[in-house]
């Protein structure tokens, strides 16, 4: 249907000469896929600067799994460098995510420490931005002893230190939470929080993190008394990591799980599965729950990473099972109310295909997304990047063509043309805005039998002053600001001035 729709949208375009036709937000630019090592290789984390994308994942060596960082040009054609981390080898390395400043690249993950099936350690490394140089790196079994699981899932970064989050463990005491701060020059531990999320002896695993100006947010799971999982989150002090400003448990008694956490000054977003596919917005203030949301076309999956581009505007990629065991690509976008905007699906492989990560840059108008595909086969998986339109919002004034373009007081009449093509206009308008398409009253105007009415020229204005509000630009005044059914009789100047309106907004 989605396909259906844009080639009615590009059939609008050059009717009415819109002077711009540009790709679908979401549609695929170019894609790449790096057979690593020919065996089980995958890319699960990803990051965007104006000099190439960085991405990160494992690959197979002889008895286990190295980690490495590839940097791409931003068309996606070439691999400026490369490095191989070695922090495992000859055992088990994964990458759970990665971050930028201007100073390097900082990686966070865990590794098999030794030769226990579960002995994780927590690592976190910093690497020059040209891949040349290991600033510093830092491993540690903070369970020492038995079976440890000490994984490092997520990091942030701002000028004061590097904030990772992750989950330790120790044989059977349980799962805490540990939250922590690094000087950015050197690795060394500043402050740190360990956080008793559920009772004792339970599996709890803190996700994902992300930071504001002042403030650090948390999303995991805690397993209550009967090991069911739940999601938690927590806004905390960027001063003080112990310094707890509100908590929030949502969902229990199911296994629910928050993967990512993104937070703009709208709210603060959270994906994850929730029964289903779901993405939450919850209130900055005091975590109160605004809307939830969930996908009911995913069968089986759920978004493993979400980010944030305009105010509001909220992007999700997961996966979701599909007839026996392939695994399909997800895509979907969300305005600031929850509403669905576009989703989109892939199976590039035709077989088992998950993707990791997403991360929204405007500078250079892209959705840059990374895991891996299947297309050699599932027995050799290999990393995959791929590039989506961003279409940024109020690009600019585009220029229209109008049917009957003078019209003349008291001798054209207003006919269903005029109407539609100030709808199929203004709804163009509003997609460039970030907008959803607005729902007409008589959406189907049959000609010489629907009566132009006031209220389709009241939604006009309606429809139009959206596009001006949401770009910050100063709104038009109209004749005749209030239209009265039945007494208003509709001119030709309520019309000249939509179209000035639609023609002339930014």
């Amino acid at each position: 249907m989605r396909y259906i729709f844009l080639l009615i949208f590009a059939f609008i375009l050059s009717s009415f000469g819109i002077k711009d036709v540009f790709a679908a937000e979401g549609d695929l630019l170019w894609s790449k896929s790096i057979d690593q090592t020919s065996s089980q290789d995958s890319a699960t984390a990803i990051a965007v600067d104006a000099s190439g994308i960085y991405v990160a994942g494992r690959i197979q060596n002889v008895t286990g799994y190295d980690a490495k960082i590839d940097k791409l040009s931003l068309d996606g054609t070439t691999v400026i460098a490369s490095r191989i981390l070695n922090i495992a080898n000859p055992y088990r390395a994964e990458i759970t995510d990665i971050a930028l400043d201007a100073t390097g690249i900082y990686i966070s993950g865990y590794k098999y420490a030794c030769c226990l099936a579960w002995d994780l350690e927590w690592f976190v490394k910093k690497i020059s931005l040209d891949l040349t140089t290991e600033i510093w790196s830092d491993n540690q079994n903070y369970t020492v002893g038995g079976s440890t699981e000490d994984t490092a899932n997520s990091i942030a970064v701002d000028a004061t230190g590097l904030y990772v989050g992750g989950s330790i463990l120790h044989g059977g005491a349980g799962s805490k939470w540990r939250l922590e701060k690094r000087s950015l020059t050197t690795g060394i531990v500043s402050d740190f929080a360990i956080i008793d999320v559920g009772p004792t002896g339970m599996y709890n695993n803190l996700k994902s993190i992300d930071i504001d100006a002042t403030s650090i947010y948390l999303a995991g799971s805690f397993s209550d008394s009967s090991s069911n999982k739940n999601w938690r989150i927590e806004k905390r002090a960027i001063s003080n990591l112990n310094t707890i400003i509100w908590a929030r448990n949502v969902g229990t008694g199911a296994n629910n799980i928050p993967y990512s956490i993104a937070v703009d000054a709208t709210g603060v977003y959270v994906g994850g599965t929730f029964t289903t596919w779901n993405i939450k917005k919850l209130s900055i203030v005091d975590g109160t729950v605004i809307w939830s949301r969930s996908d009911s076309t995913v069968v089986n999956g759920y978004p493993a990473s979400i980010d944030l581009g305009a105010p509001g505007n909220i992007y999700s990629i997961g996966y979701d099972i599909k007839v026996g065991s392939d695994s399909w690509w997800h895509f979907d976008k969300r305005d600031t109310n929850g509403n669905l905007l576009w989703s989109q699906e892939e199976n590039p492989s035709l077989n088992f295909d998950i993707p990791f990560g997403v991360v929204i840059d405007s500078a250079s108008n892209g959705i840059y997304v990374v895991g891996y595909d299947a297309i050699l086969g599932n027995a050799n998986i290999e990393w995959r990047i791929e590039k989506r339109t961003l279409s940024l919002i109020c690009t600019g004034q585009k220029v229209f063509v109008w049917t009957d373009p003078a019209l003349t007081a008291g001798l054209t009449k207003i006919r269903k043309v005029h109407i539609d093509e100030l709808r199929s206009n203004i709804n163009i308008m509003r997609l460039d805005a970030g907008l959803i398409t607005f729902l007409w009253t008589d959406p189907i105007i049959a000609s010489g039998a629907t009566k132009i009415r006031a209220t389709h020229i009241q939604e006009l204005r309606t429809a139009i002053l959206d596009v001006y509000t949401a770009c910050g630009s100063i709104a038009p005044v109209f004749s005749d600001a209030t239209l009265v059914a039945g007494t208003t009789k509709i001119r030709k100047v309520h019309i000249d001035e939509l179209r000035s309106a639609v023609n002339l907004v930014p």
